[in-house]
């Protein structure tokens, strides 16, 4: 498209192909590893209404006048996340920085490609909303890795459902972007502002103040609330004015447990406006989370969540690559079957292949199930063994005649019978 890099090799090894997303400070594109065959994510710092490409050169250059020395400060910041990035390698659930290229007049970073979608596609895909036991095992390793940034003294500034993607192997989410991020400050400290609506808290409207990591909690619950109920929470400066307020999720049609010490007390606690309102750190609150879970919420595992799998290539419409199993209303005789007695199954021993032993099933019954006919089945078998006499003596013989059987009851009644006999035997 219009101002997008075309087909190129950067840095005699990186193969650049199609976009993969825009954004305000630049544009990431699927690449290949030309050495390694890999696919990898090339993120190229190309600010909106700061810079525009040479048509001729491929060249990004900056406008005239200030905008100069604001795309000269965006390259530093470029190279300054790549730099935090890598220091986060070992750190679950981040991205993987392989490479930082110098090139078309600006500065593109080569990391790991994250086969997967964001998690504002996936809530999309799930019906716009998710429950809380498939919410919470997506959101809690966001936690920890957050935990983990925050002990380096980094603070990520730009958490929200747009910066986490989900793998399609195994939905792990991983947390994106830390082009914004900055080391914690504590006073008012001068500092650039990202803001994303819905989910930047109160202190990111402002150009100075402090920003720890409470900043991030803000931003990991709004996502949270976001997955529960499929909105936004209300603007911090409105809930600030006193002109509007955040409506708990559980009034939303969410079926995050609610109450005294819950998990919903615990999301809207790291979503106060303000900063000494809410948790003081995000290990803080998951441990909050996780005494709440206690309480009877029950959690699902990864292995558990709503299936993400690629159907075909990436030619193909996005309904057709990855269909994701919609929550909705349960079917009523599944709903019925549900609430049929189940008897626990009775197991026997037997030995496997190794010598080891293993326990199967012997049966599962139904207590509620009628009991089959005992005459029924009798006169079925019957008619079985009939007719499987009758298939062998025509296999036998292969040619049958055909009999009137007549005969008097006591009664007084004629009874006849038609009989087909096979072909030199008595009937």
């Amino acid at each position: 498209g219009p101002g997008f890099l075309k087909s190129t090799v950067l840095g005699g090894q990186y193969f650049v192909g199609k976009v993969l997303g825009r954004g305000g400070f630049g544009i990431t594109y699927l690449g290949l590893d030309l050495l390694l065959n890999r696919k990898v994510a090339i993120k190229e710092y190309f600010p909106e209404g700061v810079a525009y490409r040479d048509s001729e050169t491929e060249k990004v250059v900056p406008f005239g006048g200030h905008m100069q020395e604001v795309f000269a400060q965006g390259v530093t910041r470029a190279l300054r996340e790549a730099r935090m990035a890598a220091q986060l390698e070992n750190v679950p659930n981040t991205v993987r920085i392989y490479s930082v290229l110098e090139a078309n007049g600006t500065v593109s970073i080569v990391m790991e490609y994250i086969d997967g979608m964001t998690l504002t596609e996936y809530v999309r895909r799930s019906g716009g909303k998710i429950s809380w036991v498939q919410a919470w095992p997506l959101i809690e390793p966001v936690l920890q890795t957050l935990s983990k940034v925050h002990s380096r003294g980094i603070i990520h500034r730009d958490v929200s459902p747009d910066n986490i993607m989900i793998r399609y192997s195994d939905t792990t989410p991983v947390l994106l972007d830390f082009g914004t991020a900055r080391a914690a400050t504590t006073g008012n400290t001068e500092h650039s502002t990202s803001l994303r609506m819905g989910f930047s808290p109160m202190e990111m409207y402002t150009s100075s103040g402090a920003i720890d990591q409470r900043s991030d909690e803000y931003a990991a619950m709004a996502t949270l609330y976001y997955m529960l109920t499929g909105k936004k929470p209300e603007s911090p400066l409105n809930v600030a004015a006193g002109i509007a307020s955040v409506v708990a999720p559980s009034k939303l049609g969410s079926d995050i447990p609610f109450g005294e010490g819950s998990a919903e007390e615990v999301l809207m606690h790291g979503l106060e406006c303000r900063m000494s309102d809410r948790y003081s750190t995000i290990e803080e609150l998951r441990q909050e989370f996780r005494r709440a879970q206690e309480q009877g919420a029950t959690v699902l595992s990864p292995s558990e969540q709503i299936p993400v799998t690629k159907a075909g290539r990436s030619e193909e419409s996005p309904s057709e690559q990855m269909p994701v199993t919609k929550p909705g209303k349960t079917d009523e005789k599944q709903e019925k079957d549900d609430k049929k007695p189940y008897r626990k199954p009775v197991y026997q021993t037997v030995g496997d292949t190794k010598g080891s032993d293993s326990k199967i099933p012997e049966t599962i019954t139904n207590p509620t199930a009628k009991k089959p006919n005992k005459r029924i089945i009798g006169i079925a078998s019957g008619i079985v063994a009939l007719l499987l006499i009758a298939g062998i003596f025509f296999f036998m013989n292969g040619r049958t005649k055909s009999y009137t059987i007549t005969w008097l009851n006591d009664d007084g009644t004629v009874l006849e019978v038609q009989k087909d006999v096979a072909e030199g035997q008595t009937p």
